[in-house]
Formats: C-alpha cells, structure tokens, sequence
C-alpha cells in the first residue's frame, strides 16, 4: 500500500483504518518529507480485508489516493473500484477504534467545551471535566476509570491490570492538555483491547508501535480542537520523530 497526506500526521488515518480492520503485524516506512509526506505497508490481506478496508476508511476518494499493489512496488496494480464507501461500516470502525477516530464537534461547541472545561479543571471539579470531554468528543474508556494522582505530577499511566488511567497534577493546568492527556490514554486502552481481539498478533503487541500510533493521533486531534496550541502539536510530532518513526531493523 502507498498513501501521501499533505501533513505528516495525516498519515495515521490510513494506518487507523488497517490498524482496526485487519490482524496481523504489518511492516511499514513512513516518509517524513515536507514535500510528501509518504506511507508504506506491507500488509498480508485478504480481498474481503482489502474490501472491509477501503468500504469503513473515512479518507475521501480513499480509492483514487491509495495505491495497492500485489506483493511489492513493482507488483501488478489492485483496482479498488468495486470498493464503494459504506456509512454503516464507517460508524462501525470510528466506534470500534474509539478514540482513534473521534467525534468533531463544530468549532462553536468546541469553543464552549473548552471554557467550561477550565473552569472545571481550576475548581478541582475532575468527574465534571471528565464526564465533559468524554461527551463533546465522544471518547470510549472501553470500561476503564480515571484517578487523580498517585504519580508523578507530568506523568499519565494505564495500568490494565486494573482498568485505570492514572495522572499527575500538570495535565490539570490547561484544558488543552487535559483532553489532549485524556485522549491520548484512552487510545492506549483500546489498542490493548485491539490487540487481544487479534490473539495478539497485531502491531499493537510492540509498544513502539503503539506509542507511534498515539502521537501522530494527538496532533491530529489537536489540530480539531485546540489548533492555537502549537506547543503541545510540536511536542508531540517531536516526541513521535524522535523516539518513535524509527523502528529498529529485526535481526
């Protein structure tokens, strides 16, 4: 498969889409070249998984902007025509990958949720904020909690062992970064989720792989709701360039 974005962050829609469609581990090289941004993946797919792929992936025009070709670049072209975007298998994969892909509210309501939500955060109000981003941004737990503290206060932990999202006082200081935090968890909890759905033969077994995944999500996220906030988006795009696009060669 052969995909370009114009931001590099845009990359991970496709990577989403196989991510929840498709078991298995898959290998990839991503392209970070501001003049085009570029995916590859190679991915053992069956036709019905190409079909689920291309049919519940919210990429516009997804079948004139990827490319797939049998066994590697210089392999025979697959027409994905017969393919047609379907709604329902779309609501399906957005909840199934939740949050992933997430809800975007219009800027008005996102406006509104922000203020209220630094209120809450200055009031110590944290189920009321909680219970807030959960809603406007349509965010699944998938059945876990979240506790305030108990660690380091710059620091946001899963635990699965227990069901929890545990995170230290710093998140609380900008609304932006206590969605942002929020988001960021609950995408680890549904990549566990995924991951043992698939037998544990996922890319999400390797937690490079999902902290790779995680990052380039958060800047996408946001870019919908807090697109002033250019310190956390490069911080993350940081975070991802160095420690995560890389992935070391299997000897």
């Amino acid at each position: 498969m052969y995909y370009e974005s114009k931001n590099l962050e845009d990359l991970q829609v496709l990577k989403n889409c196989l991510d929840y469609t498709a078991c298995r581990k898959n290998k990839e090289s991503i392209v970070d070249d501001p003049k085009k941004y570029r995916v590859h993946i190679w991915a053992n797919l069956t036709e019905s998984e190409l079909g689920s792929l291309v049919r519940s992936c919210p990429i516009k025009d997804l079948t004139k902007k990827l490319t797939v070709k049998e066994v590697d670049q210089k392999g025979d072209s697959v027409s994905l025509t017969e393919y047609a975007p379907s709604a329902s298998e779309q609501a399906s994969l957005m909840k199934k990958s939740s949050p992933a892909f997430y809800h975007q509210p219009s800027s008005q309501v996102v406006t509104s949720a922000l203020g209220k939500l630094g209120k809450l955060l200055k009031a110590s109000k944290l189920k009321e904020a909680e219970a807030l981003v959960l809603y406007v941004w349509g965010i699944d737990l998938h059945g876990y909690k979240l506790k305030f503290a108990g660690v380091d206060k710059d620091v946001a932990v899963t635990n699965h062992s227990d069901k929890t999202i545990t995170y230290g006082t710093d998140w609380l200081a900008d609304p932006c970064s206590y969605v942002r935090m929020l988001r960021h968890e609950a995408e680890h909890v549904v990549q566990y989720k995924r991951s043992k759905s698939c037998g544990s033969d996922h890319n999400y077994d390797d937690h490079k792989m999902r902290e790779r995944a995680a990052h380039l999500n958060d800047v996408r996220f946001m870019n919908s709701i807090c697109p002033g906030a250019s310190g956390i988006k490069l911080s993350c795009l940081e975070r991802f360039q160095t420690k995560y696009m890389n992935l070391p060669k299997k000897k």
